[in-house]
């Protein structure tokens, strides 16, 4: 099949497509099962078959290092498994797709540019494998992703959907809304006794909050928790301290000379006539040169400086891991973690230890989320370059809070183990160009599961809080509920003007009243006087509209003012329990959509999102095994096949 020939025809088709199935890679996300290990040549797994013919272990092992070769030289691969995508090559097999290993070469330039040889020689240093070898696996996952894109273009949505999703999408209603606000009720409700705190918090200790627009749901439960120590070396605090030679500087001049340069002007043309004039100046023309090694020194000097510092402060990050990880290289593993050794380096004296040439920083956590882990690094957390995974992922996965499935031990952490060095990437001026800046070495020192608080002293003012919050939030229904009763005997906005009993609890002066027709709110009451409206939505409101504005987030309310063109009331107290507010919705109109505008969209490329939660589907580990027909085992041989999978 000629795939280039395929694309160049068909390229207004599939740009949509192409499009659509790379996003559906990223929404898979990643689909890791347990897979055997170990193991030569053609043995089987267990007795899995799939496509009619048996899978042998072999096989799967080929698919992983191809995989593992495209990710080197980041090659779009599907985030699946080594087995999975050992049964999509077969798939793409059978559909004709073949990609030979010129067009992967040019894929392969066209994608890396100068990169190219470079990352072509550390892949094949890495996977021991041959240029052939590698173009080899790069035609196969583009096979592969081929295969995706012509799949999606049976997964769109039926006629009767894109109708569905075109009217949610268009179709508004004109409506006018006026929110009471809970907050505004806290100072009616009185102080809670010990046991209705002690009831209210017993209630909601072991929950997460979870409020719906219905529904209040307070939760107390703590995440999961980790104590964290930190080792690294910053390059701004070492770099006047970093040696450097006249040879060194020199070398770096030679390989950099293009950013160091000057401006040089020369005359174009001769003067002519009297030099007294202006017109005899001579046109200069501008020319950038290089400057010589003598001119630019010091700047060489300073960004040499600069770029060692990072190599010095990163080569020592990775001697105190060599040091730290020591007693674990030999440990045994137990349910995929290793056990931890009789002796462990103290992070602390290894500070003390290699801080005598340059200062290391040492630095212990306190308890924190996962969400905490940003804050912990200040910028971003830096990543683990070989596993593709940030600290905020790989720190979880440790033992007390994470259980590895098969081959997944190589990403998981034992309390106290020493992760690989993380880095933390971003511009390095002096090369102009991002790169590995600072090194981090990490370890988990304390884990504390999920679960529910032990006492409520330390949430005590919180749960007042909450308590008193939502006791205002039934009293501000109650007024939503009278203000909704005088807006059906007049209309909303003579409702909201006469509703002096309201205006009155919410701090408001009647607009009416000369004397106060520039009246001084604070902050609270002004924004009472713009929830009380009354408003309507941006835009007019829409069935899928996420967010009202005076509201706030909004998931029931738009089907909920929708549903009112049938009712013979078109007045309705709506809850916004999320928001701790009640809305007062005044129906006016539906507005009609029309058979012309949806031909016309349709006309237009556009993502499709129910081809999206097809492919999902499709491309899940459960959708290609389904598909592969795909067994571990025929009947009756299960215990065979589970003990064969596990030699």
């Amino acid at each position: 099949m000629n795939v280039q020939k395929f694309f160049r025809n068909q390229s207004r088709t599939l740009l949509m497509v192409f499009m659509a199935a790379l996003l559906v890679v990223f929404l898979i996300g990643d689909v890791l099962q347990s897979l055997p290990s170990g193991g030569a040549g053609n043995q089987k797994i267990g007795r899995a078959t799939a496509f009619g013919k048996t899978i042998y272990l072999s096989d799967v092992n080929a698919s992983k290092v191809k995989l593992d070769i495209c990710r080197m030289l980041g090659v779009p691969t599907p985030p699946v498994d080594e087995l999975d995508f050992c049964l999509l090559e077969q798939e793409a097999q059978a559909m004709g797709i073949d990609i030979g290993r010129e067009q992967a070469k040019d894929f392969i330039v066209d994608r890396l540019g100068e990169r190219a040889e470079d990352l072509l020689k550390l892949a094949r240093n890495r996977a021991r494998a041959g240029y052939d070898d590698i173009y080899d696996a790069v035609a196969d996952s583009l096979g592969v992703i081929n295969a995706i894109q012509l799949q999606s273009l049976g997964t769109g949505a039926s006629l009767a959907r894109q109708r569905n999703d075109f009217r949610n999408q268009n179709q508004t209603a004109q409506v006018l809304c006026t929110a009471v606000d809970a907050e505004a009720f806290l100072s009616d409700v009185p102080e809670p006794t010990e046991a209705e705190l002690t009831e209210f918090f017993e209630k909601y200790r072991d929950l997460e909050a979870g409020h719906t627009d219905d529904t209040i749901q307070f939760g107390y439960r703590l995440p999961d928790r980790i104590r964290v120590e930190m080792l690294t070396v910053d390059p701004r605090q070492i770099k006047a301290k970093v040696p450097i030679r006249g040879s060194e500087t020199r070398r770096f001049y030679d390989q950099n000379q293009s950013r160091y340069m000057k401006r040089i002007e020369t005359p174009t043309s001769d003067v002519v006539g009297p030099t007294s004039l202006p017109s005899s100046q001579p046109e200069m023309t501008i020319e950038q040169v290089p400057k010589t090694y003598e001119e630019a020194l010091a700047e060489v000097r300073s960004d040499f400086r600069e770029v060692k510092a990072i190599e010095e402060a990163k080569r020592l990050v990775y001697d105190i891991r060599s040091e730290a990880i020591g007693p674990w290289l030999n440990a045994e593993r137990k349910d995929g973690f290793r056990v931890a050794p009789a002796s462990i380096v103290s992070f602390k004296e290894l500070q003390e230890k290699y801080s005598k040439r340059y200062p290391v920083q040492y630095r212990e956590s306190d308890l924190l989320e996962n969400a905490d882990i940003r804050t912990f690094f200040g910028l971003r957390p830096p990543r683990s370059i070989e596993l593709r995974m940030g600290a905020d992922q790989l720190l979880f996965r440790v033992q007390g809070l994470y259980t590895p499935a098969g081959k997944d031990d190589v990403a998981v952490l034992s309390v106290n183990e020493p992760t690989d060095v993380l880095l933390v990437q971003q511009q390095i001026q002096p090369l102009g160009r991002q790169g590995d800046y600072q090194a981090y070495l990490l370890r988990v020192s304390e884990v504390v599961p999920a679960g529910p608080p032990t006492d409520m002293e330390s949430l005590r003012e919180q749960l007042v809080r909450d308590w008193k919050l939502a006791k205002a939030y039934e009293l501000a229904g109650e007024a939503a509920e009278r203000l909704a009763g005088e807006v059906r005997e007049k209309d909303i906005f003579a409702g909201v003007a006469q509703a002096t009993w309201l205006r009155e609890k919410l701090g408001i002066p009647s607009s009416k009243d000369p004397a106060t027709s520039q009246p001084s709110l604070t902050a609270a009451q002004e924004k009472y006087r713009r929830q009380l409206g009354p408003f309507a939505p941006s835009g007019g409101m829409k069935r899928n509209t996420p967010f009202v504005i005076h509201v706030g987030q909004v998931d029931a309310i738009p089907e909920q003012i929708f549903a009112l063109d049938d009712a013979e009331d078109k007045v309705a107290v709506l809850p916004s329990a999320r928001n701790f507010k009640w809305v007062v919705v005044e129906f006016k109109q539906l507005n009609p959509v029309y058979e012309g505008d949806f031909t016309l969209q349709r006309q237009r490329p556009q993502p499709d999102f129910e081809s999206f939660r097809i492919q999902q589907r499709l491309y899940s580990s459960e959708g290609i095994r389904a598909r592969a027909g795909f067994e571990m085992a025929g009947s009756g041989d299960e215990e065979e096949a589970q003990q064969a999978a596990s030699r």
